[in-house]
């Protein structure tokens, strides 16, 4: 049947993944790559069907594209708006890749659990997943509203940014 938000949503999703490419095919630099991982994480992928055999495979697909947007994210909020870094940006930079893989952890071992050996998702796994999720978000937008302070001039480029940021969220 016809659900208008959910084709809504669906399109935009599609709307920001186009702006992304022309964003990386214009500018191919880590900080639009970031933005362009980000982007495609945040279209509701569960949408499209998969063969049954194919489940598995592109459940866990989905934990490692789930995790990598976020690190996009991350990226893309650490180098915006002139894909450089220093300070405290420059470290997150660097260690944006292995915080994600250890975040991945819990969320391969939840879908592991659950679609091999059929049991529930253990405690650690959930709140790992959860807490995982959340931090690296949080750590984007303290790097995106910590750029929205300090760089006045800025401040118009970076208002579409946090409200194109904020708006993908509603397909979570």
């Amino acid at each position: 049947f016809f659900a208008p938000l959910a084709s809504f949503l669906r399109l935009a999703g599609f709307a920001y993944i186009v702006v992304a490419l022309v964003f990386l095919a214009r500018r191919p630099n880590r900080m639009t790559w970031g933005l362009f991982l980000y982007l495609v994480s945040a279209t509701d992928v569960t949408t499209y069907r998969f063969p049954e055999w194919l489940f598995p495979a592109a459940t866990l697909a989905l934990d490692v594209l789930t995790v990598t947007g976020m690190i996009g994210l991350i990226v893309f909020a650490v180098r915006f708006p002139d894909d450089r870094t220093a300070g405290w940006r420059a470290t997150i930079d660097r260690l944006a890749i292995p915080i994600g893989a250890l975040f991945l952890i819990p969320n391969v071992a939840w879908d592991a659990a659950s679609l091999f050996w059929g049991q529930s998702p253990a405690a650690w796994m959930s709140y790992g997943a959860t807490f995982g999720a959340l931090t690296l978000f949080a750590i984007a937008c303290v790097a995106l509203v910590a750029t929205y302070v300090a760089r006045p001039w800025d401040r118009q480029r970076l208002q579409w940014v946090i409200a194109g940021v904020f708006f993908t969220l509603l397909s979570y």
